[in-house]
């Protein structure tokens, strides 16, 4: 039985005070003591260098450090503290536990700091027909956090016991110092790549073109956790592979090679990687590119991929966040959790194949306007994702990753990264485009300058996903996303996605703007409070760009500078869900799906 603490302090020393909260207990508004979004700092030197070697070879030098800090609250602390029979200002007659929130002492936090460092050199050059490129990176990545899990109450515990009252707000001196976490994560990699193409071969349709790939990689993460030290990790990783390309003419109307076929070619590939844990990995491709008319082509693509999960997926550290908003859609009920994200270093390599048809069709007389059709068709296994909802399958499937106290209230959710066994998604997009020069056409500009033409790029991209069913175990029944079922607290997938985009530029002046909608979505449930319906979606962006040296050639603080402003998000829409008795969960208010809503931002960019 849970009751609820009578306000009145007079009126604690009777029981029957307690009968009106009886199965309903005191809310504390937390909107004071929780962060929408971390207070984030971000700063990011970069350079980059390009420089002719000798003849035919070029150097390229890049270079950027990045600092970020981010700091915010998570909720205020909290307290079952034993209230023995016969205590102070208490009505009952055997022990009960008091859960309250600790708002006499500051609430949790979480800090957050990071750098990120990069190096790159770059080489490309052509030697004897053939062109070549030499790509060398280092990279370095570092994080550190802190993250506050509640506060030491041994001595409130103490003091109850030994008369103090319960009930009544107590002395912030009373509570202990902060259980604290801490966590270090550090990333190194080092890769270098190789490609070379060419012809290789003259067949009556046209050359034949390969080009061919050898990369290397030694990659190093090292991960720890105060908290979870079980969790720690160091993995090393070793990576080497090859691939190779070859596009073969078949037909062409123009060197009248099978002209009836109008122009025909094929591309396969291939590559093998070699990969520390996970062994050889595999992809193969295969492409039918037909142009049976001057103003239409045909593709059809098979697509088979292997892809190891990278290291921030495996070895990230463990990182607890308590008071976390969560959706249980197993009892109904939205609540605050402690949460737990990080790396998962038993995921295993995803596999995906896909086949894709494409149609590329210039309508008009006109090569401006294009039209293109696709149809996708993808089987995914053993993908790597983060469940961040609990419905009966997800809890049927990953019992270990939720846990609920003796009462089966939800109090623990494990959002580290699993694999799920199998994904199917066939989808149909097609989009329309025009793009080119508007208006009377300008005259001829003196040598070295840019004529200063208006020109207008323009598309509509509408998609429908004809299926989308997951398979989260070999054990388990499939998971219909489009209808009903979902894996996220933003619900099941859209079965309906357009965007549109729009980009105007003349005289050194442009304006960009992309809207995107998305269709509404269901999370199916024979609870009332679990079954929920998720609104459609549609969000407006606006970037207006100007080049200071086109518009003011004169000026010498004008070289190189650009200024951008944007606004994303214009109307402020956010994601609005309701339950059948038309409530919205904690979790999933609108500030908590969009802590930002419309963001305005103005930039200014300086090249030396």
């Amino acid at each position: 039985m849970i009751a609820a603490v009578p306000r009145d302090p007079d009126a604690r020393q009777s029981l029957t005070a307690y009968l009106p909260g009886a199965g309903r207990p005191n809310v504390t508004d937390l909107g004071a003591y929780r962060s929408l979004q971390p207070h984030q700092r971000t700063i990011k030197i970069s350079s980059f260098f390009s420089q002719p070697i000798s003849d035919g070879i070029t150097g390229a030098l890049s270079l950027s450090i990045e600092r970020q800090r981010n700091w915010s609250l998570q909720g205020l602390g909290t307290a079952s503290l034993l209230v023995p029979a016969g205590a102070t200002m208490s009505p009952f007659s055997s022990e009960v536990i008091l859960n309250r929130y600790l708002n006499e002492v500051p609430a949790l936090t979480q800090h957050g700091r990071g750098s990120t460092l990069h190096a790159g050199l770059g080489l490309v050059g052509a030697l004897r027909g053939w062109n070549w490129s030499l790509r060398l990176n280092h990279d370095r990545k570092w994080s550190e956090s802190e993250s506050d899990l509640g506060f030491d109450t041994a001595s409130v515990q103490d003091a109850i016991l030994q008369g103090e009252e319960a009930f009544a707000p107590f002395s912030a001196d009373l509570v202990g110092p902060a259980i604290r976490d801490r966590s270090r994560s550090v990333i190194t990699t080092s890769d270098a790549q190789l490609i070379l193409n060419g012809n290789v071969a003259s067949l009556p349709a046209g050359q034949v073109a390969v080009t061919t790939t050898f990369n290397a990689q030694r990659s190093h993460s090292d991960s720890m956790s105060l908290a979870f030290p079980e969790g720690n990790v160091v993995l090393g990783r070793n990576q080497g592979g090859s691939s190779l390309t070859l596009a073969i003419p078949i037909a062409s109307a123009v060197d009248d090679v099978l002209p009836f076929l109008g122009r025909l070619s094929a591309e396969l590939s291939g590559s093998v990687s070699a990969v520390s844990r996970y062994g050889p990995l595999y992809n193969r491709h295969a492409s039918l590119i037909w142009t049976p008319a001057k103003r239409l082509q045909l593709l059809a693509t098979l697509k088979h991929a292997q892809t190891a999960p990278t290291l921030d997926l495996l070895g990230a550290p463990r990182i607890a966040t308590p008071n976390t908003p969560f959706v249980d859609l197993v009892s109904g009920e939205s609540l605050f959790v402690t949460s737990i994200h990080g790396g998962n270093s038993n995921l295993l390599a995803e596999k995906r194949r896909t086949f894709t048809l494409t149609a590329n069709v210039q309508p008009l007389a006109t090569d401006a306007f294009r039209a293109s059709f696709l149809y996708e068709d993808a089987r995914i296994y053993d993908q790597s994702a983060t469940l961040s909802v609990l419905t009966p399958a997800i809890a049927a499937a990953f019992p270990d990753r939720f846990l609920r106290d003796a009462g089966g209230q939800l109090t623990s959710v494990d959002l580290r990264p699993v694999n799920l066994y199998r994904e199917r998604q066939r989808i149909l997009r097609a989009t329309l485009s025009y793009s080119g020069q508007i208006g009377t056409k300008p005259e001829t500009p003196p040598e070295g300058k840019v004529p200063q033409m208006t020109y207008l790029y323009m598309s509509l991209t509408p998609a429908v996903r004809l299926e989308d069913r997951l398979l989260l175990s070999p054990d388990t029944q499939p998971l219909d996303l489009l209808d009903g079922d979902n894996i996220a607290a933003a619900g099941g997938r859209p079965r309906w996605d357009v965007q549109g985009d729009f980009n105007l530029y003349r005289k050194g002046v442009g304006m960009f703007v992309q809207s995107i909608w998305h269709s509404g979505s269901r999370a199916r449930s024979s609870t009332a409070t679990a079954d929920l319906r998720f609104a459609s979606l549609g969000t407006t962006a606006l970037t207006v760009y100007a080049d200071m040296e086109t518009l003011l050639p004169k000026a010498g603080w004008a070289k190189k500078f650009m200024i951008n402003a944007s606004v994303r998000n214009i109307a402020n829409a956010r994601p609005r869900v309701r339950d059948r008795l038309g409530g919205t969960p904690i979790g999933q208010q609108p500030a908590y799906l969009d802590p930002l809503g419309r963001v305005v931002s103005l930039q200014f960019f300086k090249r030396f």
